[in-house]
C-alpha cells in the first residue's frame, strides 16, 4: 500500500468516507460475481467504531483545560490568532491531537512571516508575530534524520491556484 494510500485509508476509518462510504474497501471474492459483488457493496455498513474510541480518548485528555500564565502582549496575541486564520491556540492543539490519534502523526509547524519590522510598534501593526500550522504525514515528500534527531523535513503543499510547492525546513532555515 502506497503511504498516502495508507493515510487516506486512516482518515477515511475516522470520518466514514471513501471506501468506506462507496463500498471500495470490501474485496471482491473469486466466486462472487460482479452484479453480487456490487450488490454486497450496496449494502454494507460501516460501523464507525473508530471515531467512538477517538472521541472517547479526546473526551479524557481534554476533560481540565489548559492552564497558562499570559506572559505578555505578543503572546496573547499568538494564542487568540495561532494560525493567522483567527483560530485559537486550543482549538489548533486539538486538531493537532485528534490528527495524530487518527493517522499516528501530526507535524507542527511553528514559524514566521519572513517580512522584519523596524519597531515593536510596526511589528504589532503588521502582525509579524509566529504562527502553526499542522501538517499531515501525507504531506512529508522526504526527512533526514542524524546523531540529534531530526535534520530536514520537507513538506509538498499545493497554493490556491493548484500548483505543488515543496517547503524545506532544517535547523537553521
Amino acid at each position: 500500500m502506497i503511504v498516502q494510500d495508507r493515510y487516506r485509508f486512516l482518515l477515511d476509518s475516522y470520518t466514514g468516507q471513501g471506501g468506506f462510504f462507496d463500498g471500495s474497501y470490501l474485496i471482491e471474492h473469486p466466486r462472487e460475481s460482479d452484479e453480487e459483488y456490487e450488490r454486497r457493496k450496496a449494502l454494507a455498513v460501516y460501523p464507525n467504531y473508530v471515531k467512538k474510541v477517538v472521541k472517547a480518548y479526546m473526551g479524557h485528555l481534554l476533560k481540565v483545560p489548559p492552564q497558562r500564565e499570559k506572559l505578555n502582549e505578543v503572546y496573547n496575541m499568538f494564542l487568540q490568532n495561532a494560525d493567522r486564520k483567527g483560530t485559537y491556540f486550543d482549538d489548533v492543539a486539538k486538531k493537532a491531537m485528534l490528527l495524530s490519534m487518527i493517522m499516528g502523526v501530526c507535524y507542527t509547524v511553528v514559524d514566521k512571516p519572513e517580512e522584519r519590522a523596524l519597531t515593536r510598534a510596526e511589528e504589532f501593526e503588521k502582525r509579524l508575530f509566529p504562527y502553526v500550522v499542522l501538517k499531515k504525514p501525507d504531506a512529508v515528500a522526504v526527512y533526514k534524520t542524524d546523531e540529534l534527531g531530526l535534520s530536514m523535513i520537507s513538506f509538498r503543499e499545493t497554493d490556491e491556484q493548484g500548483i505543488l510547492r515543496y517547503r524545506v525546513f532544517t535547523r537553521d532555515a
